[in-house]
């Protein structure tokens, strides 16, 4: 009957072989199998070779009847794992890890971390016998592949909700927010400086051991990484912001809501005359430091200023 093509295909999957594997115990051409799996012009297996495949769905207890009323029901973890949320799923396994793509990959035996990033962008699903790596990782980190497939999102973690998005700049204010350097904050999380500089600028992730060093270092400067990840505006960079294309009209708009000179704007911002005036130079291009940034930003608030609005 119709649909005989995809009865096959489960029994097939049920062994774990390929089209060659299958058709040789079949004992017909791979292309063969090929033209009964699609159903092409209806071509159907002899009777001799169904009662090999009858043999066959009942060596792995695939009940015949069901597999002609709905062969969906012998979908396995493997098709389950693939169909949906595939790189949601690879990557959440390897983060219960906290390894880097390359590590990853090759535990589950892969070359390199391509194969690992291809799998984490969508752009390719890992083969059956990768699958089953995969699988043996996962649960050997208590993570069911059953549990999985259904809510991929049950094993999303603190490690995860931090480096999915803009992980870069919450990293930055977490270190901003501390008043210190890359150098001094890599000290503190026990790496180097470049890469604390590699995360900000997101060409890089940390790994888990990193991430928890992080959240300690956050929560004993009183830093809730879980409002971070659920409010942008928390690590908003005013600063940042501020010294984009403009800052000179702002500072000069800030200047005048104020109704103060030169002289006297420098003073309350503890810099020279001079200083005020280049800042508000465009040829000059000469920015406010993060600290003298933090005292406009006080003087503006004083008088009830919106220093964005210029």
């Amino acid at each position: 009957m119709p649909g005989y093509g995809e009865r096959l295909k489960r029994i097939r999957i049920a062994h774990e072989m390929s089209l060659d594997e299958f058709s040789r115990i079949l004992g017909v051409t791979r292309s063969t199998e090929a033209i009964w799996e699609c159903e092409y012009e209806e071509i159907h297996p002899s009777r001799e070779a169904f009662k090999r495949i009858k043999e066959l769905a009942e060596d792995k207890d695939l009940d015949m009847n069901q597999l002609i009323k709905d062969p969906s029901v012998y979908i396995d973890d493997y098709e389950r794992f693939i169909d949906d949320n595939c790189a949601k799923k690879v990557r959440y396994i390897r983060s219960a890890y906290g390894m880097h793509k390359q590590a990853f990959g090759q535990m589950v035996g892969c070359e390199g971390s391509s194969a690992v990033s291809l799998w984490e962008s969508g752009k390719t699903k890992p083969m059956r016998k990768q699958f089953n790596a995969i699988r043996d990782a996962a649960e050997t980190k208590g993570i069911d592949i059953k549990v999985l497939n259904e809510n991929p999102d049950f094993y999303k973690d603190g490690y995860i909700r931090f480096t999915e998005k803009d992980c870069g700049q919450k990293i930055k204010h977490i270190r901003v927010s501390m008043g210190l350097l890359q150098r001094e904050f890599a000290e503190k999380v026990g790496c180097a400086g470049n890469t604390i500089s590699e995360w900000e600028y997101g060409n890089n992730l940390p790994t888990k051991p990193f991430y928890l060093a992080i959240r300690r270092i956050a929560s004993e400067a009183g830093i809730d990484l879980d409002l971070l990840n659920d409010d942008p505006d928390e690590y908003r960079d005013r600063y940042e912001e501020f010294i984009q294309d403009g800052y000179e009209d702002r500072i000069r708009h800030i200047r005048h809501a104020c109704g103060l000179s030169l002289r006297k704007f420098g003073q309350l911002v503890g810099v020279t005359c001079t200083a005020v005036c280049q800042w508000e130079d465009k040829e000059k291009y000469r920015r406010p430091c993060r600290e003298a940034f933090e005292r406009i930003i006080r003087i503006a608030e004083e008088r009830g200023i919106d220093i964005y609005d210029s």
